[in-house]
């Protein structure tokens, strides 16, 4: 039997067809304290066989494994007016993607003349020692014979990664998870799952979560409801017309996100989405009777439900003041309005001007004449149409990523090669974005929620978005998700930007600008660089390099 093994760049997408020695090795890499380092594993066989894996390493304890699954991908991308930087020639087909936990020693199943990839992430503690460390990746027989064996020398450098700055928030969508493991919204078992999710989430760098206060108003056909998901009690006195809301579930939402180290928070949407026309679907009890009292039937400009709204921010208000989180939670009006919809949008703004007083609030839009109107204070702009906001230097500017981002810029789609996913980190930093959005962490719907999707069969919600874009985590079995590949590229990235930012409070923000700029050979832009399969690898590499030696400099 021919077993190979060779540890290989994390910047691949293995497909089953490749061999092992058609990848370069990778002999030695480099990271900081409180980091990320990612490898993979690559071993093809010319007979089935069954093999184990072992990590001999010092840093065993602190690694995590991963067997790369492929999934059948219907869509890579749209077929009209997009790029060729694509995998696979954007074709359709099997594509790696699926992370599953695998324990080093456990059996690996390895089919002849079919690549099998494995995904070794390390993460440093901030104490762990500098220095070299080295790596080894051992392959034994089912009768614990040894096959092979491939290493690596990691060096690990003096200097603390620090916390992430970047306000990151990616949708979780609750009722996918109710709905996808059969379980009531807000039981206990269904809280675990929501709690499961979280966590990994946040293990990704997500530290905002959206709060469904109300049902989202998100991806729902006009006329059609999602599952209901809502943390406030409404009471309604029908002889005073008053409103009274009761927050305990959002204690309990609270404490989960702390537990999970989520630090900000989103007020769910106050109106419908592409136009703010409608109040989204809201429960209540009356005289005694649970039932919805607003939704697609009801105006957003209508009397009643302007003043539900107001009642409803002053008490919220007062209750995140309480906990000292009024500072740290985003509120929303309407997802992506446009210019036809400003005239709406403007009165609803004025409307509830009194109520959102010393409110952070924010929506996605992409119109900066919209955007200079006023109406919008916190503006978050889809990538590819930021270049405006970014040339009148607009404060407190975030960026978005979702289907439409198919030409030219970053995304997360899984048929997009890893260093395009990757070079997010470079653009985040270099134009100093106070926080970033992506709608799909786990939405397992089809377009308008119409129906349900199995995740693990169709991944494009049901032909309407590239693969990859409506999720990053699959859920797994016993409400424990599952990673994606196209998710860990973007959290190689955040880590990017934090080298990125520790390498400028060394030197300056002007500094590591001009390093980047410099290794692409001109500015990068959010449209505009470099697409060779390693180039934010050596980016980073020589980020490390460079703290490194002024590390070295310090008494």
């Amino acid at each position: 039997m021919s077993l190979h093994v060779r540890l290989i760049s994390s910047r691949h997408k293995c497909f089953h067809n490749m061999s092992a020695d058609s990848f370069e090795c990778l002999k030695s890499g480099t990271m900081l304290r409180n980091d990320l380092f990612c490898f993979e594993a690559l071993l093809d066989s010319d007979k089935d066989c069954r093999i184990r894996l072992n990590l001999i390493s010092e840093l065993a304890p602190y690694t995590r494994v991963f067997r790369i699954e492929s999934v059948h991908v219907a869509l890579p991308t749209y077929e009209q007016n997009t790029d060729s930087d694509y995998l696979n020639n954007k074709q359709p087909g099997l594509y790696p993607d699926l992370m599953l936990p695998y324990v080093p020693g456990d059996f690996l199943e390895l089919k002849a003349g079919q690549a099998l990839s494995v995904w070794l992430e390390i993460h440093t503690p901030e104490d762990l020692p500098a220095g070299e460390y080295p790596v080894t990746v051992s392959v034994n027989g089912a009768s614990a014979q040894s096959l092979a064996h491939a290493s690596l020398s990691l060096d690990v450098i003096p200097a603390v990664l620090p916390e992430q700055r970047l306000i990151y928030t990616q949708w979780l969508h609750c009722d996918c998870l109710a709905t996808y493991y059969h379980v009531e919204p807000f039981s206990d078992t269904h809280w675990q799952i929501v709690e499961n999710f979280v966590r990994a989430a946040a293990e990704n760098g997500v530290n905002m979560l959206l709060m469904p206060l109300f049902t989202p108003p998100l991806d729902t056909a006009v006329g059609g409801e999602r599952p209901t998901v809502q943390l406030v009690g409404v009471t309604y006195d029908t002889a005073a017309k008053t409103y009274a809301f009761d927050f305990r579930l959002v204690d309990r939402w609270l404490s989960m996100c702390e537990r999970c180290g989520i630090r900000y928070h989103e007020a769910t949407h106050l109106f419908t989405q592409w136009g703010a026309e409608h109040a989204p679907k809201i429960m209540a009890t009356v005289d005694g009777v649970y039932k919805r009292i607003f939704g697609w039937e009801t105006d957003s400009l209508s009397e009643e439900y302007l003043s539900f709204v107001k009642q409803f921010l002053a008490a919220f208000k007062a209750y995140l003041r309480g906990r000292g989180l009024l500072e740290k939670t985003m509120f929303h009006l309407s997802d992506e309005p446009n210019s036809e919809h400003l005239e709406r949008y403007k009165k609803l703004r004025e409307a509830l001007a009194e109520g959102l007083e010393g409110c952070t609030c924010g929506d996605a839009l992409s119109n900066y004449e919209f955007y200079k109107t006023g109406a919008v204070q916190r503006p978050i702009v889809a990538i590819d149409h930021i270049e405006p906001f970014l040339s009148h230097h607009t404060p407190h500017l975030w960026g978005y990523q979702c289907c439409s981002q198919h030409q030219k810029v970053s995304n997360r789609f899984i048929a997009m090669p890893m260093n395009r996913t990757r070079m997010i980190g470079i653009q985040l930093f270099k134009y100093r974005l106070e926080g970033f959005l992506q709608w799909g962490c786990n939405f397992y719907y089809s377009q308008y929620s119409a129906r349900e999707l199995n995740p693990y069969e169709c991944n494009d919600g049901g032909g309407w978005v590239p693969a990859g874009d409506a999720f990053s985590l699959y859920p797994g079995p016993d409400g424990i998700p599952y990673p994606s590949l196209h998710m860990l590229a973007f959290t190689q990235a955040l880590y990017d930007l934090r080298a990125f930012e520790l390498l400028a409070s060394l030197t300056s923000h002007e500094e590591t600008v001009a390093l980047t700029d410099g290794m692409a050979g001109s500015p990068i832009t959010f449209t505009d660089y470099p697409r060779e399969e390693d180039f934010a690898e050596r980016v980073r590499e020589t980020v490390n390099r460079r703290i490194g030696s002024l590390c070295a400099r310090k008494p």
